[in-house]
């Protein structure tokens, strides 16, 4: 069930609002097309913390936008649907963009598209995690582009990020994703590493039996079964690490508010983690928007095209955090992050994130032949 929150306001009234004086009265988590405050919004999304001691205002929400299988050039449309959502997304308050795989549809010539749609277009940092469509298009290729290790974790604000790529495909339709036993080892060190910080993972492929089409379903027409391999691990990692509160993948490009046969839509609730299905950005269908606050994250869907939120769909999850006040960060863009292993097996090292004045997505140092930030 979707639970929803609001507060009327005037459209002039929510003109007048600032981005980040907006982020603060909703203290949730956005994804893609729901709640919000911009100039054809009259509703605007609150949560006001009550966890903090009294007189102490709640830390400004961290905002991080979700963008689901921009998968250039899907189909004729893609690369104008991509334009069309960076252009939004410039108008977003929002701490970073985290691209959820198939950045290119399987060919590596691709990326010079992704570069100069996605990557030249951002006014934040941007992170990514690869999808079967990287896979594709080739690993190595996928980091080159992006300067990403293929798996890798970092802070924002006392929240932890995690980033874990598809290695390896199967099934009739060649599209249940493999994280590969080395990724997984990599990840349960990660989560027994820090048990307590709030934890997001970002992969590509949905857990088994979670959203929308994430079930069996070998003898349907392609693309068939589309759901992690590892779906059974994972479980046992989530029950093991409560700290654990977000999974968001892309890979079903389906549309918000679309349930399948068996009732299952764009969210899932299984014990404390919150699941999210976005949806594709090659075919239109806008981003996820995260809001994590103190006590509650949120998922607002906006709609690119139209460059409005989808109230309806929002969802918002009740939970405290490690939420940290912006004050607080040493430097609010300079992280320091744990990477995995580059797609040539090589360990990464830790890594720090650059200023992203000039080349958010750029990073400095080198470990063999994989660039890393």
């Amino acid at each position: 069930m979707l639970t929803m929150i609001g507060i009327d306001m005037q459209a002039t009234k929510c003109r007048a609002m600032s981005g980040i004086l907006c982020a603060f009265l909703s203290a949730t988590v956005l994804i893609g097309f729901a709640g919000g405050c911009n100039a054809e919004t009259h509703v605007v999304n609150c949560a006001l913390s009550t966890s903090t001691r009294p007189g102490q205002p709640s830390p400004e929400p961290l905002a991080v936008i979700l963008m689901g299988d921009p998968q250039i050039p899907m189909v004729a449309e893609t690369p104008t649907n991509v334009q069309v959502a960076m252009a939004d997304i410039l108008t977003l308050e929002h701490s970073f963009l985290a691209v959820l795989g198939d950045l290119v549809q399987n060919k590596a010539v691709y990326y010079d598209d992704y570069r100069k749609l996605v990557l030249a277009k951002a006014k934040r940092q941007v992170f990514s995690l690869a999808g079967n469509g990287d896979l594709g298009a080739g690993l190595e290729a996928y980091q080159r582009a992006t300067g990403l290790p293929l798996y890798y974790a970092m802070y924002r604000r006392g929240i932890r990020f995690i980033f874990l790529s598809v290695t390896g495909m199967s099934g009739e339709g060649r599209h249940i994703c493999h994280l590969g036993a080395r990724q997984m080892r990599w990840l349960q060190d990660e989560l027994d590493r820090d048990t307590t910080a709030t934890t997001v993972i970002f992969s590509h492929a949905p857990i088994f039996e979670t959203t929308f089409h994430s079930e069996d379903r070998q003898d349907k027409p392609f693309p068939g079964s589309m759901y992690l391999y590892e779906s059974a691990d994972m479980r046992k990692l989530f029950a093991a690490h409560s700290n654990i509160k977000v999974y968001a993948s892309g890979h079903l490009h389906r549309r918000y508010g679309v349930q399948d046969e068996h009732g299952r839509g764009q969210y899932h609730k299984d014990g404390g983690v919150l699941h999210i299905s976005v949806g594709a950005t090659a075919n239109n269908q806008g981003s996820v928007v995260l809001y994590v606050g103190s006590d509650t994250i949120t998922a607002h869907i906006r709609d690119h095209a139209s460059s409005s939120w989808v109230d309806k769909y929002e969802y918002v999850y009740r939970t405290g955090t490690t939420l940290r006040p912006q004050a607080e960060e040493v430097d609010d863009h300079a992280d320091i992050g744990r990477a995995g292993q580059s797609s040539s097996g090589s360990q990464q090292p830790f890594v720090r994130l650059v200023s992203p004045a000039a080349h958010a997505h750029r990073f400095v140092g080198l470990c063999r032949d994989n660039v890393v930030f």
